[in-house]
């Protein structure tokens, strides 16, 4: 199985979006954040630099993948890697135990977490068939339209 996670920015917020997938892609599990408000400005000045790591790898990504797993517990340990689109999110990797975390860049470089570098490998090769599958940036805008779906949905 495979993770993705990305964000949208809606109404002063951000919702997270983590679609699981078979190795062929095909859609496994899909979860979403409710809004999480944007840090305010002390919040900026009190987290400084470590920003966007906390906001986006622990507050959105953690989330994301303790929701995933206490949906249902069994299934996270096969997750072969996460994949995120956007390297703020490389934070969430202190969550996910053995299950490496990559960012691709626009440029195809594999960035990983700077404590755990071995992740590179393991999502290279990985990346190689999602590749030839379809695309990284096509299964994140599945997330995306997912996310909006679910958001533009009346509520019970």
């Amino acid at each position: 199985m495979l993770g993705f996670m990305t964000y949208i920015e809606v109404d002063g917020g951000i919702i997270g979006g983590y679609l699981v997938t078979n190795p062929e892609l095909s859609p496994l599990q899909f979860g979403h954040t409710s809004k999480i408000s944007l840090p305010s400005k002390l919040e900026k000045i009190l987290h400084g630099v470590q920003l966007e790591s906390k906001w986006y790898g622990d507050l959105v990504g953690g989330t994301l993948f303790d929701g995933m797993k206490s949906a249902d517990p069994g299934d996270s340990s096969r997750i072969a890697a996460i994949f995120v689109s956007h390297a703020a999110m490389l934070h969430v990797r202190n969550k996910t135990h053995d299950i490496p975390v990559v960012y691709v860049s626009e440029t195809g470089d594999i960035v990983t977490h700077k404590d755990h570098e071995q992740d590179r490998e393991t999502a290279a090769s990985l990346l190689t068939d999602i590749n030839r599958l379809s695309s990284l940036d096509e299964v994140y805008l599945r997330i995306i339209d997912g996310i909006a779906e679910c958001a533009a949905a009346p509520k019970a």
